[in-house]
């Protein structure tokens, strides 16, 4: 999976948008997976790539409403880069306005995770 890791993400970029709540969970559940197996991955051109990736991929799907299992997904997913990856932690910096919309639906594990999240991005 991480060998094609690029073909993958470039694949499921139409879909990010989708109204399908099963494929919602499982985009967001695949780019989980691959947010946590990004820090586990040693400093390199493809690490870059990949984190890029991710957040461009996140934040896509950040775009529409979503169901509270996957904006949960996404919001661990978008706190576990910025924790391992001080750019990353840039980057995502500027979904907080998104992140407001979001946090208006949702769950209690959902909205603790946005605030978290937040403070996170805060430090």
């Amino acid at each position: 999976m991480m060998s094609h890791q690029q073909e993958v993400l470039k694949n499921i970029s139409s879909n990010l948008l989708s109204d399908n709540k099963n494929l919602q969970t499982a985009l967001s559940t695949l780019l989980l997976n691959y947010a946590i197996l990004s820090g586990s991955l040693r400093s390199d051109e493809s690490k870059t790539l990949l984190i890029e990736s991710l957040i461009e991929s996140l934040l896509k799907m950040l775009e529409k409403p979503q169901d509270d299992d996957s904006l949960f997904r996404i919001i661990i997913a978008l706190g576990t880069l910025a924790y391992c990856n001080q750019d990353a932690k840039k980057s995502i910096c500027n979904a907080i306005g998104t992140l407001d919309k979001q946090n208006t639906q949702g769950t209690d594990k959902t909205k603790e995770s946005t605030i978290e999240l937040k403070q996170l991005l805060s430090e």
